[in-house]
């Protein structure tokens, strides 16, 4: 959760139905065409640069929406990255649950307080460099998203993370991008390629599954 918070807190059921109305019904993701509706990017545990370099692509892009949960962003952050762009077109969540009517502008909500995450709505998932990036790989690899991270810098718990990250980027279920450039150009790239998005997403999810299925069985004696 962001440093300085906001005290408001909403139900899991009135976040989701704002996510909804925001990125549309999440059964709809693999109908979505670009053009015809928003398409989604997810950011989880993104720091402050990789707030701003989503951001600034989503801002650029009239056919994308984003919902970025940061790992860690005060409202100081905010209001410096808002100053750079055209009123409403970045909102809070809370602001977003206080005043509905604005969502018709944005193009960007940042989760400034508890919120379900947002993988069920997107597209395209950016994995951050939280202490939790292993558990967000698994969490949108579930939902079969391609994954775009600089997944070689994270921190991970432990060995068996580490090999989550590299065993996705093996799989090319996830992109490692590690600068603003690379980020834009394979973002851009997922976002006009739908056959590449959709079979990178099942790769994520194949991999998700397989380690499901793995966990589940009895240990043996």
């Amino acid at each position: 959760m962001m440093r300085g918070a906001s005290p408001v807190s909403a139900s899991a059921d009135r976040i989701e139905a704002l996510y909804t109305e925001f990125c549309g019904a999440p059964e709809e993701r693999y109908s979505r065409r670009v053009g015809e509706r928003p398409m989604v990017l997810a950011a989880v545990g993104a720091d402050s640069l990789q707030v701003a370099t989503a951001t600034a692509w989503l801002m650029e892009r009239d056919v994308v929406r984003g919902i970025i949960s940061p790992a860690e962003f005060s409202p100081s952050d905010i209001a410096r990255l808002k100053s750079a762009y055209p009123p409403r077109r970045l909102l809070t969540l809370s602001e977003a649950l206080k005043q509905r009517e604005l969502l018709a502008k944005a193009r960007v909500i940042i989760t400034d307080i508890p919120a379900p995450s947002p993988f069920r709505w997107a597209d395209i998932a950016m994995i951050g460099n939280s202490a939790h990036a292993a558990e967000d790989m698994l969490a949108a690899a579930a939902f079969g998203l391609p994954m775009l991270g600089d997944f070689r810098a994270m921190r991970h718990a432990d060995s068996s993370d580490a090999d989550h990250a590299a065993n996705l980027l093996t799989l090319s279920a996830a992109i490692q991008v590690d600068s603003p450039q690379a980020f834009a150009r394979h973002a851009t790239w997922l976002l006009y390629d739908a056959r590449r998005r959709h079979m990178f997403g099942a790769w994520a999810r194949e991999y998700a599954e397989e380690l499901h299925r793995h966990r589940s069985q009895p240990a043996s004696k």
